[in-house]
């Protein structure tokens, strides 16, 4: 990729490459007036501590110990990740996906860049509500594989069966949640089944393959509300 600085022999750790590339999308001269400049930079500052303590809880902190493929990965992968940060995406978002590419470093195989740019088009600006959905979405296929006599085909979702089964997280909300289950749908992360049930009251959707990769990822527990933050 032109124009990406590749790390240097003296580059010794995960915080100096992403130093550079917050350095990188700082702007100069005078594009933005330093009020702006300053919150910028306080801003890419605080969330390069986000992914670096995630890639480290991951046991990687030495640029010396990446692959050739990994090096591939996590330079644009971060530059995409501070992209996000400079257009002001939520943060229950950027954690999550500092949290993607922290497990696709250190996956077997790793996960290649377009993973991480796709994945931030289907979260662009997802409310924590509507994260919190997709979260419960992975918790309630997951139930229901564990119940498989149950009658219950794996991983059919519906507004009603997770306002049923996470009334800590999600409360009375069946209404909203359907909402949030169209909009995941419009992401691509759910898809709906055409299946036509006697007694249907409400659209059931399954997980997406796409979904299915950010278990482990998503954690609704953790997901606080960008108004709150």
């Amino acid at each position: 990729m032109v124009g990406l600085p590749y790390p240097e022999k003296n580059a010794r750790s995960i915080a100096t490459l992403s130093g550079v590339v917050v350095g990188e999308l700082l702007p100069g001269g005078g594009l933005f007036k330093e009020l702006v400049q300053a919150h910028l930079a306080k801003r890419l500052e605080q969330y390069r501590a986000v992914l670096i303590k995630e890639i480290e809880a991951h046991g990687i902190s030495a640029i010396e110990s990446l692959t050739d493929g990994q090096l591939e990965f996590i330079v644009p992968a971060s530059y995409r990740f501070f992209e996000q940060v400079r257009l002001g995406e939520y943060q229950h978002n950027l954690k999550t996906l500092a949290r993607f590419i922290a497990s696709g470093l250190s996956s077997d195989p790793f996960l290649d860049t377009g993973d991480v740019g796709r994945l931030c088009r289907k979260l662009e600006y997802l409310s924590a509500f509507e994260l919190k959905v997709l979260a419960a979405c992975l918790g309630f296929a997951e139930r229901l594989k564990k119940n498989e006599g149950s009658g219950t085909p794996e991983g059919l979702i519906s507004g009603k069966g997770l306002a049923g089964n996470f009334p800590e997280t999600l409360a009375d909300e069946e209404l909203k949640i359907r909402g949030a289950l169209a909009v995941l749908s419009g992401r691509g992360l759910l898809f709906p089944s055409g299946a036509v049930r006697l007694g249907k009251s409400q659209e059931t959707y399954f997980l997406t393959p796409y979904a299915i990769s950010l278990r482990g990822i998503i954690d609704a527990a953790e997901v606080v509300d960008a108004n709150q933050s």
